[in-house]
């Protein structure tokens, strides 16, 4: 079981990278109004 263990990190680590940086992207888009639809919050 701890075969499995070695491989799953590198994987993991990409996989909550690209995760995390794709709610922070939503997460920015969406406290900035989403300023590509035209100024919401303004």
């Amino acid at each position: 079981m701890e075969h499995v263990h070695q491989q799953q990190p590198a994987e993991a680590v990409r996989r909550y990278l690209s995760i995390g940086f794709w709610l922070c992207a939503a997460c920015a888009a969406a406290a900035l109004g989403l300023d590509l639809d035209g100024d919401v919050l303004v």
